[in-house]
């Protein structure tokens, strides 16, 4: 998890889930038994130069890896992008986060960067690797 205490409140993903899918974002979930054990949320730049962007984050319950369920929320994330024109999608990880730079780099990810002291914890500043995939037909040279 990115940060250390969930403070997003209760409405706001509720209203997310009203509208799980437009052209500007998709909720995506993965269910066990009624349980929520895996979460994507994909969200398109507003800003006309950068609207062929989209920012994923994407969460597994601990006890849910190594299942395939990163592997097929990504897959409807990006079929969500094709679908309404993305062209290329951006995330952060955590660089000691081996099994999540796995998934990301089976998908097509590369690193762009790295944001340094990016997230502060209680533990101290911590580092972001910055990956991208192209997924659209055109691709910068």
């Amino acid at each position: 998890m990115r940060t250390e205490e969930a403070n997003t409140p209760i409405r706001v993903y509720r209203s997310r889930f009203r509208r799980s899918w437009t052209d500007r974002e998709a909720q995506i979930v993965a269910l066990d038994n009624g349980r929520i054990v895996g979460h994507i949320y994909v969200q398109r730049e507003h800003h006309p130069v950068t609207r062929h962007v989209a920012t994923i984050g994407l969460a597994v319950a601990a006890d849910h890896r190594g299942r395939g369920i990163g592997s097929a929320l990504m897959t409807e994330a990006f079929r969500w992008g094709r679908n309404v024109g993305v062209e290329k999608i951006l995330l952060s990880v955590y660089p000691y986060n081996d099994a999540a730079i796995a998934l990301y780099r089976r998908f097509g990810f590369v690193e762009e960067g790295r944001l340094v002291g990016h997230s502060k914890k209680s533990s101290g500043y911590e580092d972001e690797l910055l990956l991208s995939a192209w997924i659209g037909e055109e691709r910068p040279s």
